[in-house]
């Protein structure tokens, strides 16, 4: 918790310091979850400070543990911030498996914050790759009705504004 603390306060150098500490002792306990949630936050401040490549290796193992535990809700997200990175350096293909593939596996759960997230990406990526405009209209619409249901009103006013810019430009 200290290592997220100082993440979202900015303090990476710290953050990398504590999360690499709390690895170490999770490691020695054998906690697959703490690891991958170690490798998860590893993952976050090194993406806050560009160190893109290094931040996919550890979204990438965080993967590996999540998934030996079944922790669902940390796959998805694990995937999620694959795809970001991808949509971030321009690998839109691959950015699109891996929001595709945190939808799998989010699935028919109603987590309404995550599935507008997810849906406001492929509306991104879909306009980027060139899709026909209607999968990235449909994809903005699922966006919103997803950020109602969750009572997201920043995300909702931000994806209204970009499905009205993306209808104006029709």
């Amino acid at each position: 918790r200290l290592g997220w603390g100082h993440s979202y306060s900015n303090d990476i150098p710290r953050a990398i310091a504590l999360f690499n500490q709390a690895m170490r002792i999770a490691r020695r306990l054998e906690d697959k979850a703490s690891i991958g949630t170690c490798y998860f936050g590893l993952g976050r401040a090194y993406r806050f400070v560009s160190e893109i490549r290094i931040a996919r290796d550890q979204y990438s193992s965080a993967l590996d543990y999540f998934r030996q535990v079944g922790s669902w809700r940390e796959l998805a997200e694990s995937y999620f911030s694959i795809g970001n990175i991808d949509f971030r350096e321009g690998d839109y293909r691959n950015a699109m498996q891996s929001i595709k593939q945190a939808l799998a596996i989010i699935g028919d759960r109603n987590e309404h914050e995550l599935l507008g997230r997810a849906y406001n990406d492929l509306a991104l990526i879909y306009d980027n790759v060139e899709l026909p405009t209607a999968r990235a209209l449909a994809a903005w619409e699922k966006c919103i009705d997803h950020f109602q249901k969750a009572g997201n009103t920043f995300h909702l006013a931000i994806n209204y504004n970009n499905l009205g810019y993306r209808l104006i430009w029709l």
